[in-house]
């Protein structure tokens, strides 16, 4: 999913995305990559659930947080971001 987020090519990562996480629910990576990609690709309801499902799994993962807040951030949802 990665490469194909790199090159621009978000529906293709978003289904590469849900691949791995069919095989892994727990696959951290996958989850905030799929995040990512709805993102870019304007699903913000998508990108918001995923981001916070990545960081209700990874409470002490800073990164999680931070691409949450992130995610809601650039979503327009600034209020409803978390606060450490």
């Amino acid at each position: 999913g990665t490469a194909y987020y790199q090159l621009g090519r978000y529906d293709q990562a978003i289904s590469m995305f849900q691949k791995a996480l069919s095989l892994d629910q727990n696959f951290t990576s996958a989850r905030l990559g799929l995040a990512l990609a709805y993102l870019r690709a304007r699903e913000f309801t998508k990108a918001i659930a995923e981001s916070t499902a990545a960081h209700l799994a990874n409470r002490k993962d800073p990164y999680a947080l931070g691409q949450l807040g992130y995610t809601f951030a650039v979503s327009g949802n600034e209020p409803k971001a978390p606060r450490p």
